[in-house]
């Protein structure tokens, strides 16, 4: 039955301890000769990130170019999303035409529902060349039905693991190399119910003991165990001392014998057992390391357990001193966290780095044992953090309520908890110099600096944002640990955006997509990268480039994360307004309004200022908006409420608040230098200006002026878009009146802009007169000189010539006479 293993794409040996599966598929192996990467799986490895880090190591060969980046996977911080990705990558690279067999042994320890999950996507989707085999006591709480129904699960039941009578026979004559006749062959195979392993105990037992088969009396249901015993009770001193005090090793080899037990000679007791098959397993046979069967481990260390508790104590401590001298910090903290020297085992997860996997077993640690230290307090707050394991922060949290109130720890944490928790951004964050001086390791200044950046830029403190992204910066360049490093590009790219620095924020966009596109492991951030440029894009007017990025992020989208979701949304609302799509985008509008996130003031005002652009604000929502601006204490409020109040106040008719407060914001914006908002502050006062019937066109020009300004070099485009066609007028009337001071780039960038308000590419018709003036230009003549040929006052000269510059979509007079050249309106 097993011969078509090769055939399948996963097979499935069921069967209880001791009935011969790992025998059976062993012999299978030695048979076909064919490479086969065996995983055997404990408790430990019901872990997500244990077990595909095991398997990864497994089939590391067969990688390629991608080893090195998906080695590095497992050296820093992980989430689940990280391991979908990572299933993706091995997925891919083992599509190859070599056939690969990866044996899964003692699969029953694996129960974990999401690890689960991803064992099924791996098996669904894996190519051909790959055999899965589940070695199991138990049925595995796998979907396999889609397996059976396409015929690519093999299914080996205890029941087909039994022999025969003429099998058992055949199997201890001639494998085992039992010499006796038929009838007691006959009999151990019957006390062994056929199993495989039962067979090899009872061989075991009869020759050592030298002793009939007739008189070995168990029950079936304990035959491994009582066998066991009887095998053991026949082994020398010697012999039974080496067994019981290296059973809770996870591997050793003679060297790390040796050193254990005080002996040169552990080399030849491994080759004499082994030579007796008392389940050794050979899992690398070049460095002659071996681990033991887990059924006779198991009895092995119950045998462990009866030693005296200081000497079993001082075993596992001697131990972990080797495993830590070959550098196997896992294995060492393993001893040390059952012998509850949790001290050490801090030190040793200190030699690991401070990177997830570390994090993993500080996790393991209890509280109490690292409450006064404030790296590993906080490392732990963001390892929960960063695994989405919201539950046990807050229980975290208030487990260390009381620490929070004593002076030393009570700020940091506090800041901590409002950071990861609460959003909450009346907490008084520690200054630079706080974080500074704090005795902590480089990375979690590193993290305190980060996530206080990311605090100062909710609060729309910009350039501290950028400074303390920048102090993160310098201490994580020693590092390796491109989580954080993604972290503070995210911080920048989203501080320079607000602050109107569109290239240098595209520029640190292109470093991002470079690092995931170079560690494919973080494929997963492809979405949220893609909606994050998407709104550079948009603000700098390229709508079919804003378009194409936020379809690839929704290609790429899990839907999981509702921040990303409403981010989609947010983006693609801002899409269908600046393509005049306003209906389109008030249906998305009123979908965010029933989001949790934007009831809060912090993500409220930029929806807001939409729905004033849309014409679709009442009064119901601006007294709303009032009522929590207010509420709101003045210190917590950003440019983006006071802005977004002031245009509230102008809907309501309340418009001489609404200019006095738009000087206010002006002036503040000016002195730090937020483009984007000073150029927003500048429309927004145009358009309160224009309104008024003694309205002067110089104060409306100069004020357009200063926004080309702070736009053109950065191409500032959406506010003037959203402000409508309205502002067409101004923009002319500048390039008009200030068409000298204006240079190159800013007329360009004025002729795009007024392009914007065109549905198509078609120029307007010029009128009879229209022509004539646009003729006159061409001949270089001034305003005066024009008025005095056609008989015009220079007033009407200028209103024609503002209408040429609006039909023919450009901004000055040589682009005017260039462009009806162009058009063949004038020769």
């Amino acid at each position: 039955t097993l011969s078509g293993a090769l055939e399948h794409k996963m097979t499935l040996i069921k069967g209880a301890a001791g009935s011969g599966k790992t025998t059976l598929m062993a012999s299978f192996i030695k048979d076909i000769k064919l490479d086969c990467k065996w995983i055997s799986l404990d408790r430990d490895n019901n872990d997500i990130y244990s077990f595909w880090y095991y398997l990864t190591e497994a089939v590391k060969d067969y990688l390629g170019e991608s080893r090195e980046d998906i080695i590095a996977l497992f050296n820093a911080m992980l989430d689940k999303d990280d391991i979908e990705r990572l299933l993706i990558i091995l997925i891919n690279q083992l599509n190859i035409e070599t056939e690969i067999m990866i044996v899964l042994d003692d699969f029953h320890n694996i129960t974990e529902p999401y690890l689960l999950q991803t064992v099924e996507y791996f098996i669904k989707h894996s190519s051909d060349n790959i055999h899965l085999v589940a070695l199991t006591r138990e049925e595995p709480k796998l979907y396999l039905a889609d397996l059976i129904m396409s015929g690519d699960l093999l299914q080996i039941n205890e029941e087909d693991l039994k022999f025969t009578s003429s099998e058992g026979i055949s199997f201890l004559r001639n494998t085992l190399q039992i010499n006796q006749n038929d009838e007691t062959l006959k009999e151990m195979n019957v006390l062994s119910e056929g199993w495989i392993g039962g067979l090899q105990l009872i061989a075991l037992a009869a020759s050592n003991k030298n002793t009939s088969i007739k008189d070995i009396k168990i029950m079936n249901k304990y035959v491994v165990e009582y066998l066991t015993k009887e095998i053991v009770d026949s082994l020398s001193e010697t012999e039974k001392e080496f067994l019981i005090k290296t059973s809770f090793l996870g591997y050793f080899n003679q060297s790390i014998c040796n050193e254990i037990l005080g002996r040169r000679d552990c080399g030849d007791l491994i080759q004499s057992l082994s030579d007796k098959n008392l389940f050794l397993i050979n899992i690398d046979e070049e460095r002659g390391v071996y681990r033991y069967h887990n059924i006779f481990g198991e009895f092995l260390k119950l045998r462990f357990s009866k030693l005296d508790e200081d000497e079993r104590r001082a075993l596992r401590l001697k131990a972990s001193e080797i495993f830590i001298g070959y550098g196997d910090y896992d294995e060492a903290i393993a001893h040390l966290l059952e012998t509850g020297s949790y001290d050490e085992a801090l030190r040793v997860i200190g030699l690991m780095g401070q990177n997830y996997k570390a994090w993993a077993y500080l996790a393991q640690i209890p509280l109490s044992r690292i409450k006064d230290d404030r790296d590993m307090v906080i490392q732990r707050l963001f390892y929960h953090y960063y695994s989405n394991d919201i539950d046990n922060l807050g229980n975290l949290f208030d487990e260390l309520k009381e620490r929070m109130e004593n002076d030393e720890y009570w700020k940091v944490l506090k800041i901590a908890k409002s950071i990861l928790l609460n959003l909450d951004l009346k907490t008084d964050l520690m200054s630079f110099e706080e974080i500074e001086n704090m005795k902590l390791s480089d990375v979690t200044k590193s993290i305190l600096y980060i996530k206080t950046a990311a605090f100062l830029f909710m609060q729309f403190k910009l350039e501290e944002a950028l400074e303390c992204a920048e102090k993160a910066e310098r201490l994580e360049s020693g590092g390796n640990n491109i989580y954080i490093k993604m972290s503070i590009l995210s911080i920048k790219s989203s501080s320079k955006e607000e602050l109107g620095n569109l290239v240098e924020c595209e520029s640190i966009y292109e470093e991002i997509f470079s690092l995931v596109e170079n560690n494919k492991f973080l494929s997963h951030l492809y979405m949220n990268l893609y909606v994050g440029i998407t709104g550079i894009y948009l603000k700098s007017g390229r709508l079919e480039k804003a378009e194409d990025a936020l379809n690839k992020g929704m290609n790429l989208a899990y839907k999981t994360n509702i921040y990303t979701d409403a981010g989609y949304l947010y983006n693609l609302m801002e899409l269908k307004l600046l393509q005049g799509l306003k209906e389109e985008a008030y249906e998305i509008a009123r979908k965010l309004l029933d989001i949790e996130v934007y009831k809060n003031l912090l993500f409220a005002s930029s929806l807001i200022k939409y729905i004033l652009y849309m014409n679709k604000m009442t009064t119901e929502i601006a007294q709303n908006y009032i009522k929590a601006y207010l509420e709101c204490e003045a210190k917590y409020i950003r440019i983006e409420d006071t802005l977004t109040y002031a245009r509230i106040l102008d809907f309501l008719g309340r418009e001489k608040e609404a200019l006095e407060l738009t000087d206010e914001i002006l002036q503040v914006v000016r002195s730090s230098k937020i483009k984007f908002k000073l150029v927003e502050a500048l429309l927004f006062k145009i358009k309160i200006l224009a309104r008024r019937e003694n309205a002067g066109n110089r104060e409306i020009i100069n004020l357009m002026r200063e926004a080309i300004y702070y736009s053109f070099e950065n191409h500032i485009a959406s506010p003037y878009i959203l402000e409508g066609p309205e502002i067409l007028k101004y923009l002319v009337l500048l390039s008009e009146e200030k068409n000298k001071d204006l240079n190159s780039k800013e007329r360009i960038f004025i002729n795009e802009i007024s392009g914007y308000f065109k549905k198509d590419n078609s120029v307007e018709i010029l009128s009879e007169r229209e022509l004539e003036v646009l003729n006159e230009l061409a001949t270089g003549a001034s305003n005066k000189e024009i008025g005095e040929r056609l008989c015009i006052s220079v007033s009407t000269v200028k209103t024609h010539i503002i209408n040429i510059y609006s039909k023919l979509q450009v901004g000055s007079r040589v682009e005017a006479v260039e462009k009806a050249r162009k058009l063949e309106i004038i020769k």
